[in-house]
């Protein structure tokens, strides 16, 4: 069932905009942001197979390199599943340096790749300033379809 107000990140996936939150629609990028947190999702129909490192080193390339100088940790396999659906869950975190802040860090991330047997994959970009502390709102997330 697809909420109403919900982005169509193509190939059959839809994402609600929480409240609170904006999202916008661009090319098949959905921008959300609560003006604190931001996340960046994005659906593709990649090769099925195909080695997840491709997709995240293009993902990195594309959003995360142009922020500058960023530390991350390795790229883990979080989430697998055998059921109807097999798919394949990724992820990292991420720190930009910052010089002008007291700790060095600029913003803080994480990303997520989940991948299903037959190609199609989610890719979900999270990230605030360093210092935030704080829960991304739980319906944009748990509600995707």
């Amino acid at each position: 069932m697809v909420l109403a107000g919900s982005l169509d990140l193509g190939n059959g996936v839809f994402v609600p905009v929480s409240d609170g939150w904006t999202g916008t629609l661009s090319n098949g990028i959905v921008e959300l942001s609560d003006g604190t947190v931001d996340v960046l999702l994005q659906v593709l129909r990649r090769q099925p197979g195909e080695d997840p490192e491709v997709v995240v080193d293009e993902h990195v390339a594309s959003a995360i390199d142009p922020v500058g100088t960023v530390n991350s940790g390795p790229v883990t396999m979080r989430w697998s599943t055998e059921t109807h659906r097999p798919a394949m869950g990724y992820g990292f975190f991420y720190t930009s340096f910052d010089p002008a802040a007291a700790d060095g860090k600029g913003i803080a991330g994480g990303v997520s790749v989940f991948i299903r047997d037959v190609g199609l994959t989610l890719i979900y970009d999270v990230w605030a300033q360093a210092a935030v502390e704080r829960a991304l709102a739980g319906d944009s997330f748990t509600n995707i379809v």
